[in-house]
């Protein structure tokens, strides 16, 4: 007898009844992956929190895994530096700020405010009064107390020479630059005193979310699925410089990343400040200053990376088109509290 033939099987050929055989796996396999699809899509349904973004249509939910906001201390301050003149047209008050920060009432993550103004520190106080155990608020009386501020007279005799270009305030109020270099200093400074231990830290300006002051929900931020701890994320506003001079950045008031927010892990964020640090004094050594941004940009080309030396990378979060650059990585990290009852707001904290 010879071998049988497949063709006449009425079960067909051994592959066929494989592929046969296996249909109701792949069926089911397919059912388990809408059931847990369905399952995910109930809960961004139900859930009290809402993702923001700039232009909400260009992302779902789904993209984006949620870390524990408690877990995510946010630092911020203001210093009241009277009323600065921003660029060309541009003036900002004290009670432009105030307006503007009134956002950090309504966030549900431990926050920590360092300020010289007693109306900013009653703003936080009494705006958080429902969040006894997620507020600090800092109140300084003598701003020379930080590394930052004791250059303030250094700075000023570079600003103060005619010839040195002026880009309105960052290159003309010194106060105004040393306000900019303090952030790093005052996280570092939450982290000696281990004020809301967390995993998690980020700078967050006062008025960085004023596109949103005036709404009355809760807010909470959270760390970005994809962000690398051995990093500190900033949103990249314009391609790196790599190729400049430290110096030449500087005095050209070149952009790279935004300073408004950063994240980072304790260790990371220390290391960060002092290689910031260097940057900054090597900056007075030089005769040359600007505020952090700059700062930044300087010492990640490759000039500045041979005189800086720095350690702590960061991880630039480059907007898609149609964005704005400047708050992407904060809209990145916001969520809207649909709920403001206080006992939802109890279940969360």
């Amino acid at each position: 007898m010879g071998l049988p033939d497949h063709r006449v099987l009425p079960n067909g050929p051994p592959k066929a009844r494989l592929i046969m055989g296996l249909r109701p796996i792949v069926l089911v396999m397919i059912l388990v992956l809408l059931g847990l699809g369905a399952l995910c899509v109930i809960y961004t349904r139900s859930s009290k929190l809402q993702p923001i973004w700039i232009t909400p249509t260009r992302y779902r939910d789904l993209k984006y895994t949620l870390r524990d906001h408690r877990n995510f201390t946010i630092v911020s301050a203001y210093f009241n530096l009277g009323t600065l003149r921003k660029g060309f047209k541009t003036t900002l008050s004290p009670g432009l700020y105030r307006q503007w920060a009134s956002f950090l009432t309504r966030i549900l993550n431990p926050l920590v405010f360092y300020t010289d103004d007693v109306e900013f520190k009653a703003l936080i106080e009494s705006g958080r009064a429902h969040l006894p155990n997620l507020t600090k608020v800092i109140y300084v009386k003598k701003r020379e107390t930080f590394w930052a501020f004791s250059l303030r007279d250094k700075i000023q005799r570079i600003y103060d020479d005619p010839k040195y270009p002026k880009y309105y305030p960052g290159t003309v109020s010194a106060d105004y630059s040393c306000v900019q270099h303090v952030k790093y200093e005052l996280i570092t400074d939450v982290l000696n005193r281990n004020i809301f231990p967390a995993r998690y830290y980020a700078w967050l300006d006062a008025g960085y979310f004023r596109g949103i002051s005036g709404s009355n929900a809760q807010y909470r931020l959270d760390v970005p699925h994809d962000f690398d701890d051995s990093r500190i994320a900033y949103t990249e506003i314009k391609r790196p410089k790599s190729k400049l001079s430290f110096h030449s950045v500087i005095v050209r008031n070149k952009l790279w990343v935004g300073g408004g927010m950063f994240i980072g892990t304790a260790q990371k964020l220390r290391g960060f400040f002092m290689q910031y640090q260097r940057a900054v004094e090597l900056s007075l050594r030089l005769g040359i200053m600007n505020v952090d941004q700059t700062i930044l940009c300087a010492m990640f080309t490759e000039n500045g990376r041979k005189l800086v030396q720095p350690s702590v990378e960061v991880q630039p979060y480059r907007p898609p088109k149609g964005h704005n650059p400047w708050f992407y990585l904060g809209y990145r990290c916001l969520w809207r509290v649909k709920s403001t009852r206080d006992q939802d707001i109890g279940t969360m904290i």
